[in-house]
Order: C-alpha cells, then sequence, then structure tokens
C-alpha cells in the first residue's frame, strides 16, 4: 500500500511541477523564446524550477538540491558581488561543525541587469510577494552549468 502512496507522490509532484513550468511559460513569454532561460529559486538560492528541468532526458536526481551557485554561477558570482546574495554560517550542534548558507537581500524592486551591456552578466530577479521564492529571467547567452 506504501508503495502505491509513493507512486502517486511523484506523479502528483511530476504533474504539479509541470502545471507550474507551464504556467510560468504562459504568464511570462519570454521564457519560451530561444533568448531568454527562466528560473525559480527559494530564499535560500535553491533552484526550484529552471528551463533545463524540462528535458526529457534529465534524471530525477538532477532535480533536488541545485543551488544557484551551480545552475547559473556567473549569475550568483554577480549577485554576491553586489552583496545581493549573502553568505551566512550557522553552527549544526548535531554534527559539531559550522555550516555555510546564503540570503537574498534584494531591493523591493528587485535587480533588473538585462540592458546593462556586460554580456555574462545579463539578468532579471524580483522577489515573489508573499512567498519565498524569487522570479528569474537571463539572457541566453549568459553562460551556464550543464546539468
Amino acid at each position: 500500500m506504501l508503495y502505491r502512496w509513493r507512486k502517486l507522490t511523484v506523479g502528483l509532484k511530476f504533474v504539479l511541477f509541470y502545471e507550474f513550468c507551464r504556467l510560468l511559460t504562459d504568464t511570462y513569454s519570454k521564457c519560451k523564446d530561444s533568448k531568454h532561460r527562466c528560473l525559480v529559486i527559494n530564499k535560500a538560492g535553491f533552484v526550484i524550477m529552471h528551463n533545463d528541468f524540462l528535458s526529457a532526458d534529465i534524471a530525477s536526481e538532477s532535480l533536488e538540491y541545485v543551488h544557484i551557485t551551480e545552475k547559473e554561477k556567473h549569475m550568483a558570482e554577480d549577485l554576491i558581488n553586489k552583496k545581493y546574495m549573502v553568505k551566512k554560517q550557522c553552527r549544526n550542534l548535531n554534527q559539531l561543525k559550522l555550516e555555510t548558507f546564503f540570503e537574498f537581500q534584494l531591493p523591493p524592486e528587485g535587480v533588473d541587469m538585462l540592458d546593462n551591456g556586460e554580456s555574462c552578466k545579463r539578468y532579471q530577479l524580483s522577489h515573489v510577494d508573499g512567498s519565498n521564492i524569487f522570479l528569474g529571467m537571463l539572457l541566453s547567452t549568459f553562460n551556464r552549468i550543464p546539468l
């Protein structure tokens, strides 16, 4: 019985993920064109949705715990340099070690670097009101790391 529930849960997650991606690309038409890529990240910088996640040959393991610093390295570096993404530390008392994490500190209007002229730093990032997620858009010329 548990196996059936697990399959149902995975199935629902896939359907919801697919519908979320479709809703996002339908709402933001630039996400559909070949010049732009869209992504959704949480407040810690983990990628929730990326255009690459819609590829038919991607494994489900490749979708979990993908961080913006891995997936869109140049964007992350620019956000860190501009102090919009701040590295912090906390103590893990169970393992007795310091752990590093990131936290976003965007201005209320978000960050718009799409028209700044530097080819490897062209992106937009905005907070989604009432949530802990951020919507981002990058020009396709922006260098990226494949999964």
